[in-house]
């Protein structure tokens, strides 16, 4: 559902902003599954129902009563297609997003469990929905039934998104939760987030991996050079077809790591230039840190 332009990208595409008074970023959320520009067939079928599942989250589907619906805070229209990019809008409901933080605010420190819920009785309900509408091979259905399944999916994905996005915002008011429930002075509440595998992690292993190469052949005195060469050129396209969509930043002006290559150039001459530790053994550290974590938390709140 995604297409790669290869050509000249250098010349910079002309764009009307179609609301006077509007304000568009590249959607860094959506960068972690749109890998390039998208398809026409993407924005006519398939945007339209995700943008839908996310106007209308908080439905009620999954039988919970801690399903509260919840109203968009993104003015409408809020996502469009940009040169052939994902755009999302950034002007808000301000009093709506003031209501609604003040909400999780006191919610994440009065009933911190709320997530924990979410995980052992909504997720199962969650789980058999699903199962009930998978039951028929994608390959028996006609083309409506197939329409139907999407337009279902897509509640669901509104459903899911729901408890991810609020619990992901709970994350600022952990140490809140921490020191009163826990207060533990061997670990700080950070450590019981460290250690996690995603992408990021793999993208560093790639680029140790690259830098590896480099070394091994002894052409670190001329990256560009080496970049090309054909020991390591197919380990350079397989971290771009894998990370080349992602922002080097959290900020959504910045650019993608494939528009922008001295990102990885400039990673490499720091792996490159001195010993540097494998990012994969780093992160089996971290992870058994926050295991430890985690394991002293969980004993304090039952003892």
């Amino acid at each position: 559902m995604q297409k790669i332009i290869v050509g000249d990208h250098t010349s910079e595409a002309k764009w009307d902003n179609p609301l006077d008074g509007a304000h568009w970023l590249r959607d860094w959320r959506a960068g972690e599954w749109l890998t390039g520009p998208v398809t026409p067939l993407f924005v006519s079928l398939l945007l339209p129902k995700l943008a839908e599942s996310r106007e209308n989250w908080g439905l009620g589907v999954i039988p919970w009563k801690g399903m509260a619906k919840r109203s968009l805070i993104a003015k409408l229209p809020w996502y469009m297609t940009i040169n052939g990019y994902l755009y999302c809008r950034t002007d808000l409901k301000m009093i709506q997003a003031v209501v609604y933080t003040t909400h999780f605010t006191i919610r994440s420190m009065i009933k911190p469990g709320w997530y924990a819920d979410w995980l052992t009785k909504a997720e199962p309900l969650f789980d058999g929905l699903l199962a009930k509408l998978c039951e028929r091979p994608v390959a028996d259905l006609t083309a409506d039934e197939l329409i139907e399944r999407i337009n279902t999916l897509a509640i669901y994905i509104a459903e899911w998104w729901h408890p991810l996005a609020y619990s992901g915002i709970d994350v600022f008011y952990l140490r809140f939760v921490y020191d009163r429930f826990v207060n533990e002075p061997q670990f700080s509440p950070q450590t019981l987030l460290f250690g996690y595998p995603g992408p990021l992690v793999d993208m560093q292993q790639a680029v140790w991996e690259i830098a590896e190469r480099i070394k091994k052949l002894g052409l670190g005195d001329d990256l560009d050079g080496a970049l090309a060469h054909p020991d390591v050129a197919p380990m350079v396209d397989s971290y771009y077809a894998s990370y080349g969509h992602l922002l080097d930043s959290i900020d959504p002006v910045h650019s993608l790591l494939r528009e922008n290559p001295q990102r990885l150039t400039a990673a490499l001459k720091g792996f490159v230039s001195g010993e540097v530790q494998e990012p994969a053994r780093r992160h089996r550290r971290t992870a058994a840190k926050r295991k430890a974590a985690t394991d002293s938390a969980l004993g304090k709140v039952s003892g």
